[in-house]
């Protein structure tokens, strides 16, 4: 110990002698201070998102690469209401991304308190766009063109940019892969195919009819 005081200057005098027994704790609440950056807290990023979507988020959830030090959550507004752990999580995050066509994710950010204090982006618009962008939502072209082509590269690459922006600039992110407008998804696909003559021949190889039209999937199952 007497080594480590030297280092940093300090003399044994500075601990009084009645203690001297437990210098090592002097010691640990004199470094208290200094050693808090370097254990460092968490960065949050949350995502406000309708049930709908919450498994293709929860799936980009997954796959980020990002720091330890970073941590990402999403949750609808069941979780919203029903979990306080929410409400705290997004009170800790430095980012929120709100989907604000489900007006009641919008106004929970504003009734709760939480535009303040973090940087909080619409993922689409709304009905009344200017009025959110007044009360502090940021409706930001990138964004917004990364989930309006939802897919999960699509939505890791948008919490990645965020993320660059805003609290690790090392952090890359792909350029935005465009989803067409209207296409045929299977998620056992290896992609997303744009007619329906392509689906067929994929799907009759696998004798498997589990069709979904992007945004819209069918219930019925015929797997062998």
């Amino acid at each position: 110990m007497d080594i480590l005081l030297r280092l940093l200057g300090w003399r044994k005098e500075i601990i009084p002698p009645a203690l001297n027994v437990g210098r090592w704790v002097w010691l640990v609440i004199l470094l208290l201070p200094f050693g808090l950056p370097a254990i460092g807290l968490a960065e949050k990023l949350s995502i406000l998102e309708v049930d709908i979507n919450s498994y293709q988020v929860h799936q980009a959830v997954k796959q980020m690469d990002l720091p330890k030090s970073i941590q990402v959550r999403y949750f609808t507004l069941a979780d919203l209401t029903g979990d306080p752990a929410a409400k705290a999580f997004i009170v800790d995050s430095k980012v929120v991304l709100v989907n604000v066509m489900m007006t009641q994710l919008a106004d929970y950010m504003v009734d709760e308190g939480l535009m303040d204090g973090r940087r909080v982006y619409a993922l689409n618009r709304a009905g009344d766009t200017e009025g959110l962008a007044k009360k502090g939502f940021r409706f930001d072209a990138a964004i917004m063109d990364y989930y309006h082509h939802r897919s999960v590269p699509n939505l890791v690459s948008l919490v990645s940019l965020a993320v660059n922006r805003h609290v690790d600039a090392s952090v890359s992110f792909k350029p935005l892969e465009k989803v067409p407008e209207v296409c045929i998804h299977h998620p056992d696909a290896p992609a997303l195919f744009t007619e329906l003559a392509a689906f067929n021949q994929w799907n009759a190889a696998r004798r498997i009819m589990i069709p979904a039209i992007h945004g819209w999937e069918s219930s019925s199952t015929a797997r062998p």
